[in-house]
């Protein structure tokens, strides 16, 4: 199967947004594809786990768009050993922001 991530070019286009000093900018780079590593294709098996990979990560994410704005904030390690500190949606309790 092609990959789904690069489309078949073992490479994939990483997009970065920045805001410095009020000003933004938008900007990419490429790199290599982890989910191919480079070939290009993957198996019918690991395309089944990517997409459920993604619907896992999908379900971790703030969907309600935090109408409230209230926020909850964990330190590293606070909730489990290895998290990295990060804020919870106060309306839905999932994640917002992580760093």
């Amino acid at each position: 199967m092609i990959c789904p991530v690069c489309d078949g070019k073992g490479k994939q286009t990483i997009p970065v947004h920045s805001v410095i000093d009020g000003k933004t900018e938008d900007s990419s780079f490429d790199m290599d594809c982890d989910l191919c590593k480079c070939t290009g294709e993957i198996t019918a098996v690991r395309f089944i786990q990517y997409k459920q990979d993604q619907a896992a990560t999908k379900a971790m994410w703030c969907q309600c768009g935090n109408p409230s704005g209230d926020t909850e904030f964990y330190d590293d390690n606070e909730l489990c050993p290895g998290d990295k500190h990060h804020w919870d949606c106060k309306d839905c309790g999932k994640l917002l922001q992580i760093g």
